[in-house]
């Protein structure tokens, strides 16, 4: 590892590092777990990741903090992703970021949140034919139990979406006036 940072990160040094490196017991199983790569390269940049993804079998996920779809759609063009992560509260709302998922699924790309808010994003996640997961950030989401009324709450890694109309999501009248900025 310090010989890639002495050198510079570029995505062949890494990967000729990793397929040099004699495959141990411990590193194989630490690889087999990894869901996904999370935005590996500065500004996601399409090019790099596509050249990225192309060089490892570790599924790449970008895109949570992309404002407009059509910086999603040149992860799609260039074959940079395994995941977009459109982000409700980053990428224009729900009807912006279910455009998102449909060009994702024209490309049969899977879609997961990224970022916080869970409880925005959860909703997105289930409504997409090609939801998956809901990256989960403990902060985030006992913010979200501050806040809200009766907050669905995590059972077994699980989250069960509320029935109730909208979001499910009411506001605590008390939460909402010490929050609230003049």
């Amino acid at each position: 590892m310090s010989a890639l940072a002495q050198s510079g990160s570029t995505p062949g040094l890494a990967v000729r590092w990793r397929r040099s490196a004699p495959p141990t017991p411990q590193l194989l199983a630490w690889h087999d777990r990894l869901y996904w790569f999370e935005e590996p390269v500065h500004q996601n940049d399409a090019l790099l990741l596509s050249a990225l993804r192309r060089q490892t079998t570790i599924p790449i996920a970008a895109g949570q903090n992309e404002g407009h779809r059509f910086r999603h759609r040149e992860l799609l063009v260039h074959q940079a992703v395994d995941f977009l992560q459109p982000n409700v509260l980053n990428g224009g709302g729900y009807t912006e970021c279910a455009k998102v998922a449909a060009m994702a699924q024209a490309f049969n790309v899977s879609i997961a949140n990224g970022g916080a808010w869970p409880h925005h994003n959860m909703h997105l996640q289930a409504g997409m034919a090609n939801g998956t997961r809901v990256e989960f950030h403990y902060l985030a989401w006992m913010l979200g139990g501050a806040i809200f009324k009766d907050p669905p709450r995590s059972e077994r890694d699980w989250v069960t979406l509320p029935e109730t109309p909208g979001l499910g999501l009411e506001p605590k009248p008390e939460a909402l006036r010490e929050f609230r900025v003049s």
